[in-house]
């Protein structure tokens, strides 16, 4: 059901609806290509980038990047030619919009969730799926990857294959951003929730098998956004920044992300061999992205260096906010402070 009404929301004010930003309503198939130049003949392959791409302007609210319906864009590449393909991620909440001829969710920071008369039983008051972030390789599967939640399955023609949860072994899904170590092929995953445990990792094989299923982080009693993770040989590298899920507050009318900067911002090592997280804390600051991270040494006291673009404060649809490239290290003690270089 429609938790309230919609408040007053102008697309055509929103930078991210407009100009080359626009939304593309249109799945189209281009075969041949208009080449400039010469495609190298050893080129042969596929470029593949998922996005959010609203199917019909949105109501209430429209977050850039996090909301937005999901649509894939491939380029196919070989000997010498060029064509182009683009499909949305069909979700059954993208379906009902389309057979209700209208936005039905509203944005993230609106909470306007659907009646069943609009959507079905099934539907009614749940939050709809976004597969528009990322979009991965991995084992034999191409998910289309949310912030956090269970991806897509994409087919070799970008055709929805369905929810994919990895033989029930990850149901609640997984992050946008999993980072696959080019040692041992294993992909290693977070996910975070609104309801405990509020943050888990996973661990994938090569070949698509969960190795290791969700496994609570301890130390995290509150749901928060996390965006993305480092990797290294020893560990899984997540920051906290001070970004909280208020469920309570979205109903009410306000924000359903609250930024609380008071709380800081803190790092986590997670020992990939599965022993306890270590932390370390921080003033607050937000990351979007990793670079790069890699453990300084051979020991396993040695600390682990982590690049990254931090952000000032958290930002989602606007540019403000200021933005630079850090490294830290991050040591293992129990109440250690990241070291940053200048």
């Amino acid at each position: 059901m429609n938790t309230r009404t919609p408040p007053r929301f102008d697309p055509t004010r929103v930078l991210h609806l407009l100009g080359s930003f626009a939304p593309v309503t249109e799945e189209v198939d281009a075969a041949e290509l208009e080449v400039t130049g010469e495609i190298p003949a050893a080129l042969d392959g596929l470029y593949l980038r998922n996005g959010p791409n609203p199917r019909f302007t949105p109501i209430g609210s429209y977050p850039y990047p996090i909301d937005g319906d999901g649509m894939l864009h491939g380029v196919w590449l070989s000997e010498g030619r060029a064509r182009y393909r683009n499909r949305f991620v069909r979700t059954p909440a993208l379906e009902a919009e389309e057979r209700a001829g209208r936005a039905l969710w509203g944005g993230l920071e609106s909470v306007i969730l659907p009646h069943a008369e609009e959507v079905g039983p099934a539907l009614a008051g749940t939050f709809r799926d976004l597969p528009d972030i990322n979009v991965v390789r991995h084992g034999g599967r191409m998910p289309a990857l949310a912030e956090s939640a269970c991806p897509y399955r994409i087919g070799a023609g970008l055709e929805t294959l369905g929810r994919e949860d990895f033989e029930g072994a990850l149901p609640a899904g997984m992050t946008a951003h999993p980072k696959i170590d080019p040692v041992t092929g294993e992909m290693v995953v977070f996910c975070y929730g609104l309801e405990p445990p509020y943050l888990t990792w996973s661990v994938i094989d090569r070949d698509g098998t969960v190795t290791r299923g969700p496994t609570p982080v301890e130390g995290v009693d509150e749901p928060m956004m996390i965006h993305d993770m480092a990797l290294t040989s020893r560990y899984a590298v997540l920051v906290l920044a001070p970004a909280f899920f208020d469920l309570d507050a979205a109903m009410g009318g306000g924000s359903f992300l609250a930024w609380r900067p008071e709380r800081g911002t803190r790092v986590v090592l997670i020992p990939r061999d599965g022993g306890p997280p270590r932390w370390a804390a921080d003033e607050a600051f937000w990351l979007w992205h990793t670079v790069n991270a890699h453990d300084d040494g051979p020991g396993a006291d040695a600390p682990v260096v982590l690049d990254y673009v931090q952000w000032s404060r958290l930002t989602v649809g606007g540019t403000s906010g200021a933005a630079r490239t850090r490294s830290a290290a991050v040591w293992h003690g129990p109440a250690s402070t990241p070291r940053r270089a200048p």
